[in-house]
């Protein structure tokens, strides 16, 4: 249902006296000029240049008032994926007082004339104004078109177009709004193609300059003290601050208190979750300040990668016979906290509740890669995944690295496994002994298996530095038969067990379509792993086992 036109006007109308009353000097800065930054596209006509995005900076300095509007490219960018567009990134600086004009056009004539040109917009209406704070413990999406938000943050005024009609290719093909938003990035810090809904949007930031604040943790107790300075132009007044401290849904501690000086203390009687604050004026409730979600921290975790000289050596053979010889640097690793840890006063349940649900969504946004989609030099495509994959192994094999493949083999282990870097990490792998889906792999018998990969270890020629590893077999009546594949990173003290379905066996990667992605239910994967493992405990089931 569309809002009456008498309703649209009241609200213009309403985000223009906002506006008006923001501006004013001294109110939430001293605003002397403004930079607009336009993301432009040309497609039908190179002489009416459609919005991708505009963002229109209020500042204040020794700067010239104007200047004049100019590319940033050198040349028009273009898109593989989008040939008969093509885009460009324009710049300039007018006089703060042209603003408010400017602004009302959007709405009221459905135009932005700020280069002089017009920019072809959509059917614009205003949103209601914002308040966007730094980035805190989490990102604020917004601050990845904001310039320099680091400080008490920002007013935005927003002017949509709901229907984006003119830029429907880029969310018929996401690809091609992150191609620009990559070729964007070579000329301003603008991270559109993550922002996707603002697209044909016009976005106005006021940075709060009239003062600045910072928070700190007191010495003593669960008190924060507040430092703040006015600007050199401003007149001090009465201000308030508020604090929360948020944990497991609740508000565990707030208080408001008035600003007294350069230093206020602020007293909260919990330490349980993170802080949220805010800087406001008592008299108009102007929002001078605002964060996201911060904490301070009681101890701290560091992790030494002691690097010696020793190396881990060994040799690769393709199926041609062509040998290469890899070195791994081996690494020790050690881990200290330093200071004091958080203890639940709960015993430690309500920590390790809310620890699983974290990683359980962190596991819903499903992180995937895809392998040999489209026509490639397929070469090059498996060593992407092997690559990927190593890549993997030693970024989570703090406690182990895990891999389970019904076709795995000795060569699918020196080109995995093989090149984790910490030493005496938990390295196993577990394979039915079966025959490729290539169907080349295995003229012996079945019996001769494990020699056959014992020999494939040997040929390695490897020193075997630093390396702790077993693989084992399905044999005989033992377990049950397998088919998924998947690498296991078991749980550590700082996180859950992570595992990434494969989507088709070590020896195939890369070679056809598949999928390496993140999956749900790890745990659940690393204790049927381990129900099958903990069978496979006679002779015949050990293939090759190192140290």
């Amino acid at each position: 249902m569309q809002p009456a036109p008498q309703d649209t006007e009241i609200r213009r109308l309403g985000h223009m006296q906002e506006l008006s009353r923001l501006l004013t000097p001294g109110a939430i800065g001293f605003y002397d000029h403004i930079e607009v930054t336009e993301i432009v596209g040309f497609v039908d006509d190179p002489t009416k240049p459609v919005n991708i995005f505009t963002i229109i900076v209020a500042g204040e300095g020794d700067v010239e008032a104007t200047v004049s509007p100019q590319f940033l490219n050198p040349g028009r960018i273009e898109l593989a994926k989008l040939k008969e567009w093509k885009f460009g990134v324009v710049r300039y600086r007018l006089p703060i007082c042209e603003l408010e004009q400017l602004v009302s056009d959007i709405t009221s004539r459905q135009v932005w004339r700020g280069s002089g040109k017009d920019l072809r917009l959509g059917k614009m209406t205003a949103l209601s104004p914002k308040f966007v704070p730094h980035d805190g413990r989490n990102a604020v999406p917004l601050n990845r078109v904001l310039k320099n938000n680091f400080w008490s943050g920002s007013h935005v005024f927003e002017w949509v177009d709901p229907k984006k009609e003119q830029l429907r290719p880029f969310f018929e093909d996401p690809t091609r709004l992150q191609d620009l938003s990559d070729r964007i990035g070579r000329f301003v810090p603008i991270e559109i193609g993550a922002l996707s809904d603002r697209l044909g949007n016009v976005m106005l930031q006021l940075a709060v300059n009239v003062m600045a604040a910072k928070f700190s943790e007191a010495t003593i107790g669960h008190a924060l003290t507040l430092k703040m300075g006015w600007h050199p132009k401003a007149t001090p007044r009465e201000l308030m601050v508020t604090c929360e401290r948020n944990s497991d849904g609740f508000v565990s501690a707030f208080v408001a208190v008035k600003v007294t000086g350069e230093e206020t203390p602020i007293p909260l009687a919990s330490r349980d979750g993170p802080y949220r604050a805010s800087i406001w004026e008592p008299n108009g409730g102007t929002l001078l300040s605002a964060t996201g979600e911060f904490d301070f921290f009681d101890s701290v975790p560091i992790n030494m990668h002691a690097l010696t000289n020793h190396t881990r050596t060994f040799v690769l053979r393709n199926t041609f016979g062509a040998e290469t010889k890899h070195e791994v640097g081996v690494i020790t690793h050690q881990s200290l906290l330093v200071g004091t840890p958080y203890v639940d006063p709960n015993g430690g349940f309500t920590q390790s509740r809310l620890y699983a649900e974290e990683i359980s969504g962190l596991l819903e946004r499903r992180e995937f890669v895809q392998y040999a989609k489209e026509l490639t030099d397929l070469r090059l495509e498996r060593e992407r995944a092997l690559s990927d994959i190593r890549r993997l192994i030693n970024q989570h094999c703090e406690a182990g690295a895990w891999l389970w493949d019904p076709f795995l083999t000795a060569k699918d282990i020196l080109d995995t496994l093989f090149f984790c870097h910490r030493r005496n990490a938990d390295l196993r792998a577990l394979t039915s002994g079966k025959e490729s889906p290539e169907g080349r792999l295995f003229s012996t018998p079945e019996d001769d298996f494990v020699a056959l990969q014992r020999r494939v270890f040997q040929e390695a020629e490897s020193n075997l530095e630093g390396l702790r590893l077993e693989f084992r077999r399905k044999y005989g009546q033992y377990g049950s038969s397998f088919h998924d594949r998947f690498l296991i990173f078991p749980r550590t003290l700082h996180r859950e067990t992570l595992v990434w379905s494969l989507g088709t066996s070590i020896n195939g990667v890369g070679k056809e379509h598949h999928i390496l992605q993140l999956v749900d239910n790890g745990q659940a994967i690393m204790d049927a792993f381990l129900e099958l493992w903990n069978k496979l405990t006679e002779p015949e089931h050990l293939v090759w086992r190192v140290p």
